[in-house]
């Protein structure tokens, strides 16, 4: 039984003695533990109460009558084609490249829907086709027989030719700027 209880006590105690080392400071990381030795890594966190307020920003973002600098020129009208998942959001130089190659003729751009978003706020997002009159096809007609046809519309392609209009989804059925025959 005193064996017992002696191997008891001796656990318990050691137990104890290493509960101890558990413990730290906040102070450890301040100090160096070699003589001589510079700590190499400065790590700052702003715990402040300030990081609980939102950020309200006075006026617009995007002014349509300044000529901002960078590659952009004004006689275009650039667009960009998230993928359907939305990760490639963040991929902002993937996302630069792109908008570079991809643009199109601003009088091509019939949708009057998201025309005050892109002039108020510079840019527009919504589904987008764009007009080829290049391509001709026949349909025919009961009774009337074979008729000629020309353009469809089709997934944007980059082009400078304004007769390749740009449409959205929410003007499918207003035919804002466009004709029949168009």
């Amino acid at each position: 039984m005193m064996k017992k209880f002696t191997t008891i006590l001796t656990m318990y105690l050691f137990y104890i003695s290493q509960l101890q080392l558990a413990f730290a400071d906040d102070i450890e990381l301040y100090q160096t533990g070699d003589v001589g030795v510079r700590p190499n890594i400065s790590f700052l966190i702003d715990t402040s109460g300030s990081m609980n307020n939102k950020v309200t920003l006075e006026g617009s973002f995007y002014d349509h009558t300044i000529k901002y600098p960078g590659p952009f020129r004004n006689d275009r009208l650039y667009y960009y084609e998230f993928n359907e998942t939305g990760s490639d959001i963040f991929d902002i130089k993937a996302i630069k490249d792109d908008l570079l190659n991809n643009t199109i003729h601003p009088d091509s751009f019939k949708c009057q829907t998201e025309m005050s978003n892109l002039n108020q706020r510079g840019y527009s997002v919504s589904k987008f086709m764009q007009w080829d009159p290049s391509i001709e096809f026949e349909v025919y007609y009961a009774f009337k027989g074979w008729r000629p046809f020309h353009g469809v519309w089709r997934k944007l392609r980059a082009t400078n030719d304004p007769s390749r209009y740009v449409d959205c989804q929410p003007d499918l059925d207003n035919h804002h700027g466009l004709n029949w025959n168009d």
